[in-house]
Formats: structure tokens, sequence, C-alpha cells
């Protein structure tokens, strides 16, 4: 724990200031370095009270938070802000006429899971003809039996954001549930 000073104008009540209150406490979820701990990170109140601050001063420094479109082979309720899960990129590859599959990234916190792809484009919500993934949202991969197409946010280093959407170009990313420790 190292103290910090923050811009007025994200600061919060919410914000711990003392030290003591912090020390020996349990965390209700990951505390990422360079993080500002807040009452609701110790466990208590509810993680999705985000008490009127910017979604980007909870990002923690060098990292980003990207959400990302990716199949999930389940149900939705067994998901949950806060667990660990791989992203497995799978893929065509053409120069040998294979299809490939490899893991992209590796236990990865959840930190919010969207609405459901599948309903919104369905309803024509939010369609838009310049809308590069659209084709994603309307094609076959969200009308299969099979998956959900889900929207996931994670904190992600700047090289790994490079990855992920390396891996949505060449195809899709699917999702792994992993245990928890």
């Amino acid at each position: 724990i190292e103290a910090q000073k923050i811009p007025g104008n994200i600061f919060s009540e919410k914000f711990i200031m003392d030290e003591d209150k912090i020390l020996g406490k349990k965390a209700a979820s990951d505390i990422l370095e360079g993080e500002i701990i807040r009452k609701d990170k110790l466990g208590g109140v509810n993680s999705n009270n985000y008490f009127g601050l910017s979604f980007s001063s909870y990002i923690p420094y060098d990292l980003r938070a990207v959400s990302i479109p990716v199949n999930f082979y389940g149900d939705k309720s067994l998901l949950e802000e806060g667990d660990r899960v791989d992203l497995i990129s799978t893929y065509y590859e053409q120069e040998n006429s294979i299809l490939c599959s490899e893991t992209v990234l590796s236990e990865k916190e959840i930190i919010l899971i969207g609405s459901n792809v599948e309903e919104s484009y369905s309803s024509g919500e939010n369609y838009s003809e310049d809308f590069l993934l659209d084709s994603i949202f309307i094609g076959s991969q969200v009308n299969s039996n099979y998956g959900k197409l889900l929207i996931i946010t994670f904190y992600l280093s700047k090289s790994e954001v490079e990855e992920v959407f390396l891996a949505l170009e060449r195809g899709v990313l699917n999702l792994s549930i992993c245990p928890k420790k």
C-alpha cells in the first residue's frame, strides 16, 4: 500500500484515506497495483456502486479497460464479475487448410459482463451500417444454437490489448472459466 495524490475532480468519499482501515482487511475482489482502494473493494458494499465517478477513474495505472466480444458455451448465469477466465482464439489457417486454436490470455479477471449481444442485434438495436463488427453480431455465429456472444470487459496491458484485437481479426474468441484459487 502506498499513498497517492489524486486530482480533486475524481476524489470520492468512498476512497479509503486511513491506512489502518485497510490493513488486515479481506479484499472483496483483486486490488491491482496502482489502483485506488475504495470501501467497496473491502467487502460489504455492492461492487456495482460506482459512486458517481467516471469509469476511467477505476482503471488501474498502466492498464486499459477493454470490452471484448467472446463466445461462451454455457449458461450466462455461470459467469460472475471477478471470475477468472481464459480467452481462446479459434481461426482458420488458410496456408495449411486447418482449423487452429490457441490460448490468447490466461486467468484474466472479468471486470464487467455486458448485455447479451444476440438480443440487442436481433431486435435491431444499435445496428449501424458503418459499424465494423455488425457482421459478427448478425452473422451465423450469433444465431448459432451452440454458443452465446457476450461482451466481457477486462483490465489488460497495452500488449495484451494488441494481442486480443489481432486474434479478433483472425477469427473468434472463446471463453473458458478458470477454477477459483
